[in-house]
């Protein structure tokens, strides 16, 4: 490899906001080397910024001189406030190739807006985050629907599917009639993220159909009736991750045998259900549990005792009643003696609920083997 091709690479493998603006103004004509800084980039990540005229303009003869190359993969677009049409034209988009997307803009022209986003699905495409949370395009769902029917007949390899809607302004029919389509169905799907914070969008129907389904994220206000879980039952051979309400997910770990339980949601009234659910699950090795204020030390005992089989457990832990450093080393003597085989152990504390008497890791005479084999992480991390 030529010095040259190097300092390309270095210079454009990943372009950000920034440096997509010297890709624009390197033309083929201008530029001193033999290849283009188009030919070496395979990642672009564009940000939130202030946008002008004038870096509109920028952005798009940048991705017009990175039609066509076969090196761009990866695409990244953060931007709520720009439409996606300023940034990109439909023969731009109908010519890139890329096998990872990730799209946070605001809409704000039908069907043009719609059409750009659709030429992006491509037979490549094997990972799709799509954030629709500040749509804007009345009404938006039936325009959400437009976007999503493309997924089946253009993405046959999507493996991956994260999904945020908005407040709907309207009607979410539209969505609920793809979801009940039985022509709506993404055979090569293992991970589906599925984040609303208002529509009652009801899932079962298009869950059913996904039976390489491996990992299910489920965040919605709405919180379904466990009957609704039910018909799951045995639809989902391979689930083995669900990452959602402690409510979702005590209903689902009664029909499945998963292996990781993320709660993101918690409510301290459905804590006794998730402990029995635990207690019946014994699959589950991994568990993440992210109380907003933490988990009272006085739930810790009977969380223990319902999980015994973990290999990894994160909890945010409400250390306020923890009054010096010998009750901190106590309380990871009693979690290491009940979990036998935990491997990992990640403690996070909201900071408003600690003694600073006790903000430091335990003491070695706690450890119970090696730290190559058993890891501790006492952080000052916020809740995420």
């Amino acid at each position: 490899m030529h010095l040259h091709d190097v300092l390309l690479h270095f210079l454009y493998h990943e372009c950000n906001e920034d440096s997509i603006c010297a890709l624009a103004r390197s033309t083929d004509r201008h530029f001193r080397f033999p290849n283009h800084p188009a030919d070496v980039v395979r990642i672009v990540n564009i940000g939130p910024r202030r946008w002008t005229q004038e870096y509109r303009n920028i952005t798009q003869s940048a991705f017009a001189n990175l039609a066509g190359r076969t090196m761009l993969k990866i695409l990244k677009l953060v931007i709520p406030s720009e439409p996606l049409t300023s940034i990109i034209s439909a023969d731009t988009g109908r010519a890139l190739q890329i096998e990872n997307l990730t799209i946070r803009v605001g809409l704000q022209s039908h069907p043009t807006a719609v059409t750009v986003m659709t030429l992006l699905f491509t037979v490549q495409l094997s990972t799709l985050h799509l954030d629709l949370s500040r749509i804007n395009i009345y009404p938006n769902y039936e325009t959400i629907a437009d976007i999503l029917r493309h997924l089946p007949t253009q993405c046959p390899c999507l493996s991956s599917l994260s999904l945020r809607l908005p407040e709907p302004s309207s009607t979410t029919k539209d969505v609920q009639y793809l979801f009940d389509d039985e022509n709506f169905s993404l055979p090569c799907l293992e991970r589906f993220t599925f984040v609303n914070e208002v529509a009652d969008l009801f899932l079962p129907p298009f869950l059913i159909r996904q039976k390489n389904l491996k990992s299910l994220c489920y965040l919605t206000e709405y919180s379904p009736p466990e009957e609704d879980t039910l018909l799951l039952n045995d639809t989902l051979p391979q689930l083995a991750v669900i990452h959602g309400s402690i409510s979702t997910v005590a209903a689902i770990l009664k029909i499945h045998r998963l292996r990781h339980v993320r709660i993101k949601r918690y409510d301290a009234s459905m804590f006794d259900k998730l402990c029995q659910a635990l207690n019946k699950s014994p699959s589950v090795e991994v568990l993440q549990l992210y109380p907003d204020e933490g988990l009272p030390l006085s739930k810790l005992n009977t969380l223990l005792t319902s999980c015994t089989q973990l290999s990894t457990l994160e909890c945010t832990i409400n250390f306020k009643a923890v009054d010096d450093v010998g009750m901190l080393d106590e309380m990871y003597q009693t979690i290491f003696s009940s979990l036998t085989k935990l491997a990992q152990l990640v403690l996070h504390y909201p900071k408003k609920n600690t003694n600073d008497r006790i903000c430091h890791a335990p003491t070695s005479d706690t450890e119970q083997c090696s730290i190559t084999t058993y890891r501790y992480r006492f952080s000052r991390t916020r809740h995420r």
